[in-house]
């Protein structure tokens, strides 16, 4: 399934990403709820999960606005091991398994400071 997808608009520019990414939710030792995509390896945190989730959704919006605006999200999604389809107008993430893993608990402990 494509993490994103690119609709084109009636004069055939790129309008609209959409976005299905795999997100992990857990809680970290001192009850943080911690909110992280592993293929961008965004988090997000708070005291419950939907304060984790929207978090995240606010450090994806950060990340994806800083992207755009500097020309270097293209670059950064194939730095992530993102692969890109021009002809379906998808960009495919990669395989979650075999993403570089980190001590969810290192993640948690590096919010916390």
């Amino acid at each position: 399934m494509a993490a994103f997808s690119v609709k084109p608009d009636a004069n055939g520019q790129s309008s609209k990403i959409e976005m299905r990414l795999p997100v992990i939710i857990f809680q970290d030792d001192q009850q943080y709820f911690i909110a992280h995509i592993p293929v961008l390896d965004l988090s997000g945190y708070g005291m419950t999960a939907a304060e984790a989730k929207d978090s995240l959704d606010v450090a994806l919006k950060d990340y994806l606005d800083y992207a755009i605006s500097n020309n270097t999200l293209h670059d950064d999604l194939v730095a992530h091991g993102f692969l890109f389809n021009k002809k379906a107008h998808t960009i495919n993430p990669p395989d979650l398994f075999k993403v570089p893993w980190v001590c969810l608990s290192t993640i948690a402990r590096r919010l916390q400071t």
